[in-house]
């Protein structure tokens, strides 16, 4: 084996979200195609959710299976996968829509979603006492833990999420450093490129948003949404390195969802374009965000048991290794996946 001079990694981000538009993740694959699909340093869920949405029919209809192996060193972005794709699948999803797009995107929550989080954490924790117990509960026809230690990791994370103090001190320290990390705020660049080929056009409204959320915390411009979340969301607040105001300074929901569309329908008219506002924006990525989870809820209740999510928490160049000699020798299409 070759030697290597050792690299030290002298500053680490935490990425709770993506900043960079969807794959589809089958897009090599034939459409009767099944997939195995490991997905290396996954980050979160949206190529998954989208994949399923672009192959809807044959997701829900049973025609393919899909299976995807989502492997992380962050534990804690495994973490709030699991959290959202269980609230997804429960049948109360379309009720708690609204306040499911906050827990996964927003720096504060209402005291409605608050609670939704923190039940569902507890269930979680409840479920996942071993991985036996995980394997016989209401989520792992769909979801899978894959080792003992991803089932103890997240479990501290769960934890952690309930036992947070939202209102008190921890409160003004999160607030505190969610100010200091505003100072390293990424370039219009990054915050324009889900715009696609409507980047000119987009660029000064995204970048005014970008700076709207990370002033008031949350993705609308209502004055009565900004006035209830009054708390600090648990989901932003910890990760293996400790806890705070832990969110990577490019944070922002609308970089994972492509927009060009959004800037699009403003263009049918070439004499008067009509002018997006940060209302349109938020509106279409909550409304393409439940699309997508409503796809992902429905397949998940048809019962044709075709999918499967698998969560694994280890380092990319160790589990490869092990994958390759545990496996059945099935085809296997491998993605590197970037913030």
């Amino acid at each position: 084996m070759m030697a290597h001079p050792l690299y030290w990694p002298q500053k680490s981000f935490f990425y709770p979200i993506g900043n960079t538009t969807p794959r589809v993740l089958t897009q090599y694959l034939a459409p009767s195609e099944n997939g195995n699909i490991l997905l290396l340093g996954c980050g979160d869920p949206r190529n998954v959710l989208y994949t399923l949405h672009t192959n809807r029919d044959a997701v829900c209809n049973g025609t393919i299976s899909l299976d995807f192996t989502c492997v992380d060193l962050e534990s804690a972005v495994l973490a709030r996968n699991v959290v959202l794709l269980a609230l997804v699948m429960d049948e109360s999803f379309a009720s708690n829509a609204r306040p499911i797009f906050s827990i996964f995107y927003d720096f504060f929550l209402t005291q409605e979603a608050l609670s939704l989080l923190k039940t569902k954490c507890e269930t979680l924790l409840q479920l996942a006492a071993d991985i036996e117990t995980w394997n016989s509960g209401p989520y792992a026809r769909v979801i899978r833990l894959c080792s003992s230690f991803t089932l103890t990791e997240l479990r501290r994370c769960w934890r952690a999420y309930i036992s947070t103090d939202t209102t008190g001190p921890f409160k003004t320290r999160y607030q505190a450093e969610m100010e200091k990390t505003k100072e390293y705020n990424s370039s219009a660049f990054i915050r324009g490129r889900s715009a696609g080929p409507f980047f000119p056009n987009a660029i000064t409204v995204i970048t005014n948003i970008f700076h709207e959320f990370w002033k008031n915390g949350i993705m609308s411009t209502h004055p009565a949404d900004i006035a209830s979340a009054t708390h600090v969301n648990p989901m932003f607040a910890h990760w293996s390195q400790g806890s705070g105001f832990v969110a990577h300074h490019s944070t922002f929901s609308p970089l994972a969802f492509p927009l060009a569309p959004v800037f699009a329908s403003s263009q049918t008219s070439s004499s008067s374009p009509s002018i997006v506002s940060s209302a349109d924006i938020f509106r279409y990525v909550k409304d393409e965000f439940q699309r997508w989870c409503g796809t992902f809820h429905d397949v998940t209740q048809s019962n044709k048991d075709n999918i499967k999510i698998r969560f694994l928490v280890g380092d990319a160049l160790h589990v490869c290794p092990t994958l390759r000699q545990s496996s059945d020798d099935s085809p296997l299409l491998c993605v590197s996946v970037e913030s």
